[in-house]
Parts: structure tokens; sequence; C-alpha cells
């Protein structure tokens, strides 16, 4: 028991030199104790935990940095007069393919001519309408210049179309715009180019 004793007396003695510290001999007993794990600093805001985060982007608004422009009204309302809404029966000579075509796709979208023809008018830009009676030159094989004129109907087949005075009024206007010969000529060249595409 005095043995015992001693040694814890010996263990808890002061250090000497060459000599282990207090407590040294427990070291065994105690074994070695993981470090304790350290508590990631929080931030709080109103007494809520608030965790370490990279900031978050807001939400794209419609229209705004989503790539896409903002749609664009493109129709405006017109008022129109009583005269100006009465049907008028314009005549157009048009070649006998452009005709086909025509009366195909007006069976296939059920449509009437007219209709065909308007959208043949918005299919096209002002430039693309100015070029189809454009004067240009070209050269042959051998290099010359050589004038290439308006591909005009000569002969051609007549087709009518049911439009609003109003409608037939605008035409008109692109008759002076493109520097056609004349609306029936223009209606054709416009109607050609859209329903055969790969006419020149």
């Amino acid at each position: 028991m005095t043995s015992a004793r001693k040694s814890l007396a010996e263990q808890f003695a002061p250090a000497e030199t060459g000599r282990q510290g207090r407590g040294s001999g427990l070291g065994g007993l105690l074994g070695n104790r993981p470090p304790r794990p350290t508590t990631p600093a929080v931030e709080r805001h109103n007494d809520v935990p608030v965790a370490d985060s990279a900031p978050q982007a807001p939400a794209d608004r419609p229209g705004e940095g989503s790539g896409q422009a903002a749609p664009v009204e493109q129709h405006k309302v017109v008022a129109l007069s009583p005269q100006h809404t009465e049907l008028q029966s314009v005549p157009a000579y048009v070649t006998p393919q452009t005709r086909t075509a025509l009366k195909t796709r007006a069976g296939k979208e059920g449509k009437a001519f007219a209709e065909i023809a308007i959208d043949a008018f918005a299919a096209l830009t002002p430039e693309t309408l100015k070029g189809l009676f454009e004067t240009r030159y070209t050269t042959n094989a051998m290099g010359m210049p050589t004038l290439v004129k308006p591909d005009l109907v000569h002969d051609g087949v007549e087709v009518r179309f049911q439009l609003l005075r109003a409608q037939v009024a605008w035409i008109e206007e692109q008759v002076e715009v493109s520097g056609a010969p004349s609306r029936s000529a223009l209606i054709a060249a416009v109607l050609k180019r859209y329903l055969i595409p790969s006419a020149p």
C-alpha cells in the first residue's frame, strides 16, 4: 500500500532537471485526446443564423438578361371610312406557273386569292420590293457588261383579287415606290417571288 502511494506521489512530484513534468505519468492512462472541432463563424441577422455562401444572382426579369428582346408591337389599328372598306375586283396578269401555284396554295391554306396576295406583300421588305424592277447589269461569259431587264409578264393569264379599296390604294403607292410599270406587273412579280422562290 505504501509503495502504491509512493508511486503516485512520485508521479505528481515537482519536475526536476532531466525528469518529466507533473502528471506526465498519467499520459498512458488518459490516452491522446482528439482535438476539439472548431465551429465555423456564423453571421447572424435578426438572431437567425446565416451560413456563409456565395451571393446568388437575382432572377432575370422577362426581357432582361435572357438574350431575348422584348416583343415589339408590329401592327397598329387604323380607322377606315366605309368607302375604303368596299371591295374592289382587281385584275392581274400572271404566268401560268404562278396561277397554278396560287391555286395550290389557296386550296392548301383555305384562303382566297386576295389573302395570298396580301401574304406575298407582307413577306417582302421595302428593299426587296424596290429591287423587283431595278435596272441591273451583269457580265456575260466574255466579261462584257449586260443589261438585266425586269422579269415582266407577257401574254399572262388573268387572275382577279377581291381587295378593299384601301388595300388597292396602298398597292398603287407601292407601284410608285418600286418603279413598276403597272399595278398588274407589281402584283405578278410579288406573287411569283412568293409562290415560286426559285424564280429569279
